[in-house]
């Protein structure tokens, strides 16, 4: 079915027009200056008098009488071909919206049942389908406007390890580069992002372990105009991610990332102060020293620090920073998938994590 929008949009127009309302007030004009004009010259002639009248005075009437029946017969003429035309408008619009509609059910229908068909794809055997094929279904499902739903399944795939870290941010990163950005799939595709963490960097056993997976969207500037609850996600996803690993595995060179995203959202003018919060503790605990920070860089994740008001969750997520970055607590640390049932995820209360805000303000 086709949306209240679309329909509206698609809707034909009964109310008059302006030119349809100026040719009424011209015609009454016309027609009321006829009738002074008849009412001077039956006056003017004395016509109105109990005198017979003259010949010439018959005469005169009649042909008055004539030009005058003459005139009203090509008002009323006018007026029935205008209200015609009208009518026969009217009638091919109503016939192009039915057109119109009967072409969006045909098409809405025709993608729910790719979008069904796609979902098989996932499955094979009552298990998950090999992961390039559960992959290009998802994809296909995104490229069909399959909205938040598409991100959900994500979601579910990307927990059941049925579809690769790298498909799935990459995946999350078209959602955030969408333009213009659809809200409730950005936001859902942040709160994915951040739900799984402990996926976007290698395990201590990984063979692949330069692998670091990361929206590049965030590396080329903060989506500022996203809503709050996204940029929120987006902040908690690059704080976590940070506990995923050891001190010594960021250092190597994968550090850059998330502080280069950090540096871009102290821009943000709800949560740019929480984002300084964050590189302030890095910075205090030496962990920047890997990270080229000029002076200015600095000065302003002072100041900026110095302002926050994170919510309990956000300053928890802090103190167990404060632990990773003393290497006080590392094996929490380098556990594989530490987070994904540690209190930093399913004790988090959307969408106020990091802020101390629920609404951008």
């Amino acid at each position: 079915m086709s949306s209240p929008r679309q329909e509206e949009a698609a809707r034909p127009r009964i109310t008059r027009s302006w030119a349809d309302v100026a040719l009424g007030i011209l015609l009454t004009i016309l027609l009321a200056s006829l009738i002074f004009v008849a009412v001077v010259l039956l006056a003017k002639s004395n016509l109105l008098t109990p005198d017979d009248l003259t010949d010439e005075e018959t005469k005169s009437l009649l042909t008055f009488l004539g030009v005058a029946f003459g005139v009203v017969a090509t008002l009323i003429g006018a007026l029935l071909a205008n209200q015609h035309n009208r009518r026969t408008h009217m009638l091919a619009e109503q016939a192009k919206f039915r057109e119109q509609q009967l072409a969006l059910d045909t098409e809405e229908r025709l993608k729910l049942d790719t979008v069904a068909k796609v979902l098989e794809l996932v499955t094979t055997d009552n298990a998950y389908a090999p992961r390039a094929r559960v992959a290009g279904a998802i994809a296909t499902l995104m490229q069909l406007h399959g909205g938040v739903v598409s991100v959900r399944v994500l979601g579910e795939l990307w927990e059941a390890d049925a579809v690769s870290s790298s498909t799935a941010v990459w995946l999350i990163d078209r959602i955030l580069r969408d333009d213009p950005p659809k809200e409730d799939e950005t936001s859902e595709a942040a709160e994915v992002l951040s739900l799984h963490c402990a996926r976007l960097t290698p395990s201590p056993d990984d063979k692949h372990q330069e692998r670091f997976d990361w929206p590049s969207i965030l590396l080329d500037t903060w989506p500022s105009a996203m809503s709050f609850s996204t940029r929120n996600a987006l902040i908690a996803a690059t704080t976590q991610v940070l506990l995923t690993r050891e001190l010594n595995w960021w250092a190597s060179g994968a550090l850059r990332t998330p502080v280069l995203t950090l540096v871009n959202a102290m821009g943000d003018p709800d949560l740019g102060s929480c984002a300084a919060l964050v590189l302030k503790k890095l910075n205090d605990r030496q962990a920047l020293r890997t990270v080229r920070l000029d002076e200015n860089d600095l000065a302003l994740i002072t100041e900026k620090a110095n302002s926050a008001e994170p919510t309990a969750w956000f300053s928890s997520v802090l103190d167990k920073l404060d632990d990773w970055a003393s290497e006080v607590d590392r094996k929490v640390s380098m556990a594989p998938n530490a987070l994904g049932s540690s209190p930093l995820v399913t004790e988090t209360p959307p969408p106020d994590r990091p802020g101390g805000r629920t609404s951008a303000g």
